[in-house]
C-alpha cells in the first residue's frame, strides 16, 4: 500500500497539462534557476493549507515531508530567499490564469463561481488563497475517504 499524505491527493487532482500550457506562454520559467512555477504553486498552496505564518513555516514544513516532494511534483523544498525573491518577482498571472481554468473545471456550482469571480487579484499569495478556497470546497471526496490512492 502506498501512504500518500492529504496534500498530495489533492496536488494530484490538479491538471498540470493546463498549468505547464500556461506557464510556456506567460514564460515564467523563463529564467528559474532550479525553483520553477510548479515548485512556487505547491509552496502557496502548502501555505494555505497549512495555515502557515511565515515563510519558514512554508520552508520548514515542505522539508519535513523530503520523502513525499517527488508525490508532489517538485524536487526540494524552496528555501526561504527564494520563496521570497520569486514571490516579488515573478509574474503572478500565470497563477491567477490558472486559478480560473480551475474554477472552471473544479467549480461547477453557480453560486461559487459568482462569489469568488469578483475577488480582487492581488499577488501571488491571494493566488493560494483563493486557489486554495476552491480547492479545499471543490474535493470532498478525498477528505470524506471516496478517493484513497492505493497500490
Amino acid at each position: 500500500m502506498l501512504n500518500l499524505t492529504l496534500f498530495s491527493q489533492i496536488i494530484s487532482k490538479l491538471d498540470r497539462s493546463k498549468f505547464n500550457k500556461l506557464v510556456n506562454k506567460k514564460q515564467t520559467d523563463k529564467h528559474n534557476k532550479g525553483y520553477n512555477s510548479w515548485t512556487h504553486l505547491v509552496s502557496m498552496l502548502f501555505c494555505q493549507f497549512a495555515k502557515s505564518q511565515s515563510v519558514r513555516d512554508i520552508s520548514n514544513g515542505l522539508r519535513s515531508a523530503t520523502g513525499n516532494l517527488n508525490h508532489l511534483g517538485i524536487e526540494r523544498a524552496p528555501s526561504k530567499s527564494i520563496f521570497n525573491y520569486q514571490n516579488k518577482h515573478r509574474d503572478n498571472s500565470v497563477f491567477k490564469d490558472y486559478y480560473f481554468t480551475l474554477l472552471k473545471s473544479l467549480g461547477q456550482q453557480a453560486n461559487f463561481k459568482a462569489q469568488l469571480a469578483g475577488q480582487e487579484f492581488d499577488n501571488t499569495l491571494s493566488a493560494g488563497s483563493m486557489m486554495g478556497s476552491v480547492l479545499k470546497s471543490k474535493i470532498g471526496g478525498i477528505f470524506k475517504g471516496k478517493d484513497k490512492s492505493e497500490d
